[in-house]
């Protein structure tokens, strides 16, 4: 069944999802690959990744994240990113959108990524670069 999900793991209320956009997960060989990090968490209450059977992991997200958390020394740290902003957009498209969430799973390291947020009922845009995580698989 080619391109079908392979495994399918849905975010609830208390979870915070792990931001490492386009992950490789699942593959034959153990193998090391680099994904793009952000470095935050987020909750949502019914956003779900799906892990295709290629290893690409793809979100969805019904409805805008917020961050829930920011780990130290990460781009999200240095971009200035806090623990319940509202993350709307990513480079002008709407997480909401299936382009906007296939961009937020497509991240690389080195690629600068612009995010609309909403802080506290203010609109800003937030500008950083993804970093390397290496993830076994």
């Amino acid at each position: 069944m080619t391109g079908a999900i392979a495994a399918r793991q849905a975010a609830t209320n208390d979870s915070i999802a792990s931001v490492a956009a386009g992950g490789f997960l699942g593959t034959a060989e153990p193998t090391t690959m680099s994904s793009g990090w952000l470095g935050f968490g987020f909750d949502c209450s019914n956003c779900s990744v799906e892990t295709r059977t290629d290893g690409r992991r793809v979100w969805r997200f019904p409805t805008a994240p917020s961050i829930a958390g920011i780990e130290a020394g990460s781009a999200a740290e240095f971009a200035g990113l806090q623990v319940g902003d509202v993350v709307r957009e990513i480079d002008g498209v709407s997480l909401t959108w299936p382009a906007g969430a296939a961009r937020f799973s497509a991240i690389k390291p080195g690629q600068k990524v612009k995010l609309t947020i909403v802080r506290k009922g203010k609109v800003q845009e937030v500008t950083m670069t993804a970093r390397a995580r290496v993830t076994r698989t």
